[in-house]
């Protein structure tokens, strides 16, 4: 899991205006260059098949009103780590109405969505148009979505049977790519971020889902609302969920990150899943009727629900589990699991289970176990979201440590006997000392040009001193060397930087801290 996935970055992203493009309904293509934005998009557009839309870096595409754009040919929207494509609407209340695959021709070349921001797509209407606030692909996979962030979009019109699902993603019969995004504050009541149905196959690679909503409109009273509060996987499919980041979503019914239903076998494996909320059942992860997945080295704590904590297993479902831990989670009943009926057959492998099976709520257990423990498995810092397990000789060592399936199919990257969870390499040792730096500030803030990074040591460490975008891509190194106790001041002119919301990041040691700074 990459280390800059655990840095929480927001941004307002900028763009250069040098003019404005009006964009009427109908036929579009070409290029949309940083010089003619920002391109106001005035109603429901179409990428002809065959013929291809590009979008240069900067660009910033805003929706005059509540208009879809299909996409039958190409779109290649492609920013960088300093210069992303924006996607928004004028009316955030009103939103824009996504951008939409749907049967397209797989004769056309890949699309790509690279270092783009979707904000305030908001869909409704009759089916399929209330799915997917961002992006729906129908019957389509060639597409990838990398880099991106996706804030505060919606698909949570219940006005129409079937329900709105995928409040920024809805994926189905597809096998797109997903990977190194963020999904915050989307809201639909089945797939608070992403829903994948219908034989998706998708691949969902290195993400984070944080502050995701499924709310139930309906109180209880319908089936599929207010389910899988950052991803609903759901009706006979079976992507690859993997080294992702779930925390803080919530559910208030089941699967306060994830749920899967209806014949589906996902593997998840490597997730780092933590306080997410259930209302009902499954407060990390709910699975149920008739869904057998794979789960492998995850880490499931800190959720919570009514019914299992950490995940619950209702009607029909035969997961099996392994180099998991499942620690800290809280329920009424199964704080670490529940088996909602004895219909559900699930098998642990080299698990650190906390209280074991004997503190399953629900049904008896029945399923296959080996090399199970309850152990603490020492995480370095978990009120602080740091889930490595702890390795250093001053320190408790983490019994999760080499404890993994002994099979060298599941070997950590370096050889050696898998360790239980998401995280390879344990962390070494942070926290053990002590603190290595203190009154940390940055000024004048917001700024326009001089920016000043003031800390002081209180020993001698070696300093990595960095400013981070969007996304978590380090973009400007101020400092990497060894720095003596006292204070130290950096200076830099982001005179050159977009306006927006930034990071800066200082490590000294083994510790770090982050602050948030403005650029106008």
């Amino acid at each position: 899991m990459k280390t800059t996935l655990f840095i929480l970055i927001a941004t307002l992203s900028s763009v250069a205006m040098y003019a404005q493009t009006p964009v009427p309904g109908g036929p579009i293509s070409g290029t949309w260059t940083l010089a003619g934005s920002p391109y106001q998009v005035m109603g429901e557009t179409t990428i002809p098949n065959g013929q291809t839309l590009t979008i240069e870096p900067g660009v910033l595409v805003e929706w005059q009103g509540s208009y879809k754009m299909f996409v039958q040919g190409r779109i290649l929207a492609q920013g960088t780590v300093t210069d992303s494509i924006t996607f928004i609407a004028a009316d955030p209340v009103a939103g824009w109405k996504s951008i939409r695959f749907s049967y397209t021709s797989p004769a056309n070349d890949t699309s790509r969505f690279t270092y783009c921001v979707f904000r305030y797509g908001k869909v409704y209407g009759d089916f399929p148009d209330n799915c997917g606030g961002a992006i729906s692909v129908s019957s389509f996979s060639k597409l990838v979505v990398d880099h991106c962030l996706f804030d505060q979009n919606e698909a949570t019109d219940v006005s129409i049977n079937p329900n709105p699902a995928g409040g920024a993603i809805a994926i189905e019969n597809s096998s797109i790519m997903i990977r190194n995004s963020r999904f915050t504050n989307n809201v639909s009541v089945s797939g608070g971020a992403i829903i994948c149905a219908t034989e998706c196959m998708a691949w969902i690679i290195n993400n984070e889902f944080i502050g995701n909503t499924a709310p139930d409109p309906s109180g209880g009273s319908v089936w599929g609302q207010g389910v899988g509060g950052a991803l609903t996987v759901y009706l006979v499919s079976h992507p690859q969920v993997s080294h992702n980041i779930f925390r803080d979503n919530t559910a208030e019914r089941s699967g306060g990150a994830i749920i899967c239903s209806d014949q589906c076998n996902p593997q998840i494996d490597h997730n780092l899943i933590y306080n997410n909320i259930a209302g009902w059942l499954g407060g990390g992860i709910e699975l149920e009727t008739t869904c057998s997945p794979v789960l492998i080295n995850n880490t499931i704590a800190g959720n919570y629900a009514n019914d299992g904590g950490g995940m619950d297993v209702w009607t029909d479902c035969n997961p099996t589990i392994r180099n998991t831990i499942l620690w800290g989670n809280s329920a009424f009943t199964g704080n670490q699991v529940n088996i909602y009926d004895p219909t559900c057959v699930p098998d642990f492998y080299y698990c650190d289970i906390e209280g074991g099976v004997a503190a399953f709520g629900g049904s008896p257990f029945t399923g296959d176990t080996l090399g199970l423990m309850d152990a603490n498995p020492e995480f370095e810092d978990p009120s602080s979201g740091f889930y490595g397990l702890m390795n250093c000789m001053y320190l408790p060592i983490s019994p999760c440590i080499n404890a993994g399936d002994p099979d060298p199919v599941y070997n950590d990257p370096d050889g050696s006997r898998n360790d239980m969870g998401a995280l390879w390499p344990p962390i070494p040792c942070i926290g053990m000392q002590e603190k290595s730096f203190e009154n940390v500030f940055v000024y004048p803030d917001p700024a326009i040009g001089i920016m000043n990074i003031e800390y002081r040591l209180t020993k001698d460490e070696l300093v990595h001193l960095s400013l981070y975008n969007m996304v978590g891509k380090e973009i400007i190194n101020l400092a990497n060397e060894r720095q003596s106790t006292g204070n130290h001041q950096v200076r830099f002119d982001a005179s050159d930087l977009p306006a927006g919301i930034y990071i800066i990041r200082l490590q000294a040691g083994y510790e770090s801290v982050s602050r948030e700074i403005v650029k106008l």
